[in-house]
């Protein structure tokens, strides 16, 4: 029998499956740029996160390790803020009677209580007649309790005559 002779190598399959394969490196790299640039945007949105998460938290931790001493001054110990003639003072004038307001910035029966006599109260004790203390306390404890009164005693603190 003869010999088969290998057929020789067709030019055009050759360049063929040349091209097949540069076509298939080019794909490749495309993918591997593709997802390369899609974890580094995952990457970067999840660091952005993170440290804003961070940053937040951080704030959160200082502000809980503030002494009220310092934000709140002589209010802390929670005593009330006084209204003499002589505007907002520490202690009140013992000749005169004392009306004590307890009242509650989330509590609606307060606020009624304030539209309706608030103003008044306020003047009179301003005007010499009675000392009025106004001592916060907490009935409704709606969220914005807290912040309302810091905020209120910081006032009385360091703008008394507001």
């Amino acid at each position: 029998m003869a010999q088969k002779k290998k057929p020789a190598v067709d030019p055009v399959r050759a360049k063929a499956a040349q091209m097949r394969q540069a076509q298939e490196r080019a794909d490749r790299r495309t993918r591997i740029i593709v997802i390369s640039a899609v974890a580094a945007i995952v990457l970067a949105v999840v660091a952005a996160v993170g440290g804003v998460i961070w940053k937040q938290q951080a704030q959160v931790n200082a502000a809980r390790n503030v002494d009220a001493s310092d934000v709140l001054g002589i209010y802390a110990d929670g005593r009330p803020v006084i209204v003499t003639g002589n505007g907002v003072v520490t202690a009140a004038d013992p000749n005169l009677p004392t009306l004590t307001e307890y009242f509650d910035y989330t509590c609606h029966v307060c606020a009624d209580l304030d539209v309706a006599a608030g103003k008044d109260l306020t003047t009179w004790a301003a005007q010499g007649y009675y000392n009025l203390e106004l001592q916060p306390v907490i009935t409704v404890n709606m969220d914005y309790l807290k912040p309302a009164t810091s905020a209120s005693l910081i006032v009385a603190q360091k703008a008394p005559d507001k």
